[in-house]
């Protein structure tokens, strides 16, 4: 068993421990392609979660999305991404059924350079939802993680408000709470 990383953050993990008990995988590392102790962790997760979107994952997942190299879709983003994308393409949908389906994508160049734009819109809904529990923003709202088109609406702090313009009033709430302007 190894150490989660960064202390393992309790949010969104009922019941889980953040570790990867070996004789409760519900899948055999060796069959298919070899996975990072990471990615079982995960898989373990999402084994025995309902989570859909960036606000169901606990924080040591969206960290692991975040990663050290931002400019590459890491394993561990790959199978979170896929996996919550196939659980809102085909709800009930069972882990083995999901990875399958999604395998397929890899055999039409348009579906997989789709899933990728996909991917790229559900790491960055990921970080918002990181900013958004470290207190960078009061709230966030994103219509649908995997959008590359989707709307967003951001409602920041009073101290953000304040940082954007120094000599500006307080925030005047009749203009809704996600609006960009005093206006």
């Amino acid at each position: 068993m190894s150490a989660p990383p960064n202390g393992l953050e309790t949010h969104g993990t009922e019941g889980y421990d953040g570790y990867v008990h070996h004789d409760h995988l519900p899948l055999d590392p060796k069959e298919g392609a070899s996975m990072s102790d990471a990615e079982l962790r995960i898989l373990a997760f999402l084994t025995t979660s309902d989570a859909s979107r960036p606000a169901d994952l606990p924080d040591w997942i969206l960290a692991r999305l975040e990663g050290d190299r931002p400019d590459e879709m890491t394993p561990e983003l790959i199978t979170v991404a896929s996996l919550l994308y196939a659980r809102r393409l085909w709800p009930g949908i069972g882990l083995d059924d999901a990875r399958a389906r999604i395998a397929r994508y890899a055999d039409d160049p348009a579906r997989l350079d789709d899933l990728q734009g996909r991917i790229a819109a559900f790491r960055l809904s990921c970080c918002f939802e990181r900013l958004k529990r470290a207190g960078r923003f009061a709230d966030v709202l994103i219509d649908d993680p995997f959008d590359p088109e989707g709307s967003v609406c951001v409602e920041l702090t009073e101290a953000q408000w304040q940082a954007v313009h120094a000599a500006a009033p307080p925030r005047d709430a009749s203009h809704g709470p996600y609006g960009f302007s005093r206006n």
